[in-house]
């Protein structure tokens, strides 16, 4: 589950408009009621997302229904008018869309500011950013477009393990400031084949990087609360390691793929760190606040990872003195791992999707839910 999640284009890429992509780069606006109706019941609230609701609202409905935009798909940056903006309707919202950690976090406090509130869709996957056990308690409805990102995640994951191993960022540099040393890179660069790679947590995601790693002949291990599937781990070519802190040691490269929880928070500290083989790869795509940031930060410097690599951090958008900025030897970005146009399209079906059964009065596919009833899913228990 990496955990199984979304997004946006990359700041300031204006991805091309084209008959086969919606207009998602438009301005924020309101749209208001028909003339003549003065209090709509209804408010959703999305980081314009227009086009998710654009057919989906019934004929009987949109003379009922105020939908508030604000900010910019193409930029993710929690500005001062994206929370004015959210806290300008809060108390009118029946509907919240949020991408993870985008507008802003959904605490507490706002959600018990939320008078009108019934269901938060997050355009994506992971929705830590929002305050679980008080959604619950307020009787809240959260759900996400569960399994939208797998491929764009994995993908990612797989093109950071090779950057990594093969010394491809100081190359690249070499060629930007107009140097050439060949032994200045190869000295630190190995084929993947042969190494011992090992997931943390093998849902969606860790499954179908397995699956994308069989070809390149590697040694494949995976450690989870349930084991895979026999036929698939059979063939797969995975083998099942109970205890995670005996895996470690076994890896030449480390995935993370799990969720983030109370019981991962912190999960990867100084000692266990310790635990991985020196020189360790380590690809992290999941969640930030899954690793102790200053211990990643030493014992890349130490050499004792000898690469760190993901999209995620905690907190985000992460500090300009954030320690990942700055360690050595790492391949870190904005969180864009599932932010491919691809991705883009399928987790707006998704959302697309929610709001229709949500006018309807249906149930949403039992996947999606990640708060229902008052009972949070398993994987966040």
């Amino acid at each position: 589950m990496g955990p199984d999640r979304h997004q946006q284009p990359a700041d300031g890429i204006a991805a091309p408009l084209s008959p086969s992509l919606p207009h998602w780069w438009r301005h924020g606006q309101h749209l208001q009621p028909a003339d003549g109706i003065s209090a709509p019941p209804l408010a959703v609230v999305a980081p314009s997302v227009e086009h998710l609701v654009a057919g989906v609202v019934p004929p009987m409905a949109t003379n009922q229904l105020t939908l508030f935009f604000h900010g910019e798909l193409h930029s993710r940056q929690m500005d001062s008018h994206s929370f004015s903006e959210l806290e300008k309707h809060i108390e009118d919202m029946h509907v919240l869309i949020t991408t993870p950690f985008h507008p802003a976090y959904v605490t507490a406090e706002r959600i018990k500011k939320a008078k009108n509130l019934e269901l938060l869709l997050t355009a994506g996957i992971g929705s830590d950013h929002i305050d679980l056990p008080a959604a619950a308690a307020a009787g809240l409805t959260v759900a996400e477009v569960t399994g939208s990102n797998t491929v764009s995640v994995a993908e990612d994951e797989l093109l950071r393990i090779l950057i990594l191993l093969r010394n491809f960022l100081p190359g690249y540099q070499q060629v930007v400031q107009g140097e050439w040393n060949v032994a200045g890179i190869a000295h630190k660069a190995y084929d993947l084949e042969g190494k011992t790679v090992g997931t943390v947590g093998a849902g969606r995601i860790g499954r179908l990087l397995l699956q994308r790693l069989k070809p390149f002949n590697c040694n494949l291990l995976y450690h989870d609360r349930l084991q895979i599937d026999p036929e698939l781990e059979k063939e797969i070519g995975a083998k099942f390691e109970e205890d995670l802190d005996a895996m470690l040691p076994k890896c030449d490269v480390i995935v993370i793929n799990t969720p983030l929880t109370e019981k991962t928070r912190g999960m990867f500290n100084k000692e266990r760190i310790a635990k991985m083989k020196k020189g360790v790869i380590v690809v992290n795509n999941a969640r930030g606040a899954i690793m102790d940031a200053r211990a990643v930060a030493d014992a890349c410097s130490s050499g004792h990872i000898a690469g760190y690599g993901g999209d995620v951090w905690f907190p985000q958008p992460a500090p300009k003195d954030h320690p990942w900025r700055y360690m050595p030897n790492h391949a870190m970005t904005p969180h864009i791992s599932g932010t491919t146009i691809d991705e883009q399209l399928r987790y707006a079906d998704g959302v697309r999707d929610m709001l229709d059964r949500y006018f309807k009065g249906e149930d949403f596919p039992v996947q999606n839910y990640i708060v229902k009833e008052g009972q949070l899913a398993s994987q966040y228990q």
